[in-house]
């Protein structure tokens, strides 16, 4: 889920009740939930990234896991004016994850930053990846060994950099700047 602030709509994506996966697309637009009819949609599933490209005005939506795993290495843009979902072929691009940092960088380079995530239900991951704007292709960067290892994580980008938090039971929230 991710605000679009070129159709002032929230958009959100997939997810998961008990079982099922979902594969349907909503726009909230502050006082209504309007689920969307778009002619192509990602598959099903939950867990993955999506943040709010302002250079293009696109939504860009990555990983993921279905029902049946494994986790989906797939990078798709939302676009509010025509409505549409597009796949778009990264390469290199990430591993397939799930609960990864995601977050557009308006202050500097305009790209869009994932880092971390879960592998898979034992592995924690602390890669970080920029995908560049314009234009469709990911290039992975050097992952900032501090950061350690991390899933479930917040990650948002500000004129001071990279700030990035995450919270476990009974230890509180842990950032870092």
């Amino acid at each position: 889920m991710a605000y679009d602030s070129n159709c002032d709509v929230i958009i959100l994506f997939g997810g998961q009740d008990a079982t099922p996966h979902f594969n349907d697309t909503w726009k909230w637009d502050g006082t209504t939930w309007t689920q969307l009819s778009p002619p192509v949609s990602p598959t099903p599933r939950y867990g993955s990234g999506m943040v709010y490209d302002s250079l293009r005005q696109k939504m860009v939506m990555f990983g993921g896991v279905g029902s049946t795993g494994p986790n989906f290495d797939e990078t798709w843009e939302w676009d509010c004016s025509t409505g549409t979902w597009t796949q778009v072929a990264t390469l290199p691009r990430p591993l397939g994850r799930i609960h990864m940092g995601l977050a557009f960088d308006n202050t500097c380079c305009y790209r869009t930053v994932l880092f971390g995530g879960w592998k898979d239900v034992s592995e924690r991951l602390n890669d970080t990846w920029l995908y560049p704007t314009p234009g469709p292709s990911g290039t992975c960067i050097p992952a900032l060994s501090e950061w350690g290892m991390m899933a479930m994580a917040a990650l948002v980008l500000s004129a001071g950099g990279v700030v990035i938090a995450r919270r476990r039971a009974g230890q509180g929230i842990t950032s870092y700047e």
